[in-house]
């Protein structure tokens, strides 16, 4: 309202004051922040926050690139692999360096792997790279996903590769890409824009996964089936 003292305290030490203010952070990340709005009349209400500091990104630069070694800061946080199920992973080298390894300790459990990359816009970020390892008859597929609707509760799923093993996929997917299971080195490039050939109006994406975790995989899961991610992108160009 019209005579009231707006002030503004950041985690960072500062304090500001006025209804609309500009501060600049020493560094990226989170910053906590709290408002206190103080009327003519005395009152005061308090409100509290959180700004998220990022420099902007360079055209070329991928949006997503992983890894999975000791100078990859940010994989722990980008990859869900640890749910659900007792599914055993983690970090290890092998003969074509670092890679995130999925390993099934028993018979029928799922094989998490995904990534939610924040603010994936598909024209801007079409392709997905992904260098990976399948252990013989693992049942691992590739797919993509957007936002569900805001009026409806639809998963919207696209299948883009399968090995043998991981078919038939829920609603019987067309067109997808081979993935190999015979523990060798491969690498696959997707384009995420297919997602148009279901749902022509999708710009945004809030996940990929290379994982067995659905629930007709979980049945085929046996102890031992495993998979690695040696690196993975995703940009405006494949990564060679």
């Amino acid at each position: 309202p019209d005579g009231a003292r707006v002030q503004w305290q950041l985690s960072d030490g500062t304090v500001l004051e006025g209804a609309e203010v500009q501060h600049a952070f020493a560094a990226e990340g989170e910053w906590g922040l709290r408002v206190r709005v103080t009327g003519p009349d005395g009152e005061v209400v308090r409100a509290a926050g959180m700004a998220i500091v990022q420099r902007p990104r360079a055209e070329d630069e991928p949006l997503l690139h992983s890894t999975f070694g000791p100078d990859d800061a940010d994989a722990w946080w980008q990859w869900q692999t640890y749910r659900p199920g007792k599914v055993e992973w983690g970090y290890e080298e092998t003969d074509e360096g670092w890679a995130l390894h999925i390993r099934a300790p028993e018979d029928k459990q799922y094989l998490p792997c995904r990534t939610n990359p924040r603010e994936w816009d598909i024209d801007r970020d079409p392709f997905i790279t992904v260098r990976y390892r399948i252990g013989e008859g693992a049942p691992v597929a590739a797919y993509i996903e957007a936002f569900s609707p805001h009026e409806t509760d639809e998963t919207r799923r696209m299948w883009l590769a399968a090995t043998p093993r991981a078919m038939p996929l829920p609603g019987e997917p067309r067109d997808m890409e081979a993935l190999v299971d015979d523990g060798a080195w491969h690498t696959l490039t997707l384009d995420a824009r297919r997602i148009r050939e279901q749902w022509p109006e999708v710009t945004m994406l809030m996940r990929f996964a290379f994982e067995g975790q659905w629930v007709s995989a979980r049945d085929r899961v046996r102890a031992g089936d495993e998979f690695w991610l040696g690196k993975v992108t995703i940009g405006p160009e494949p990564e060679d």
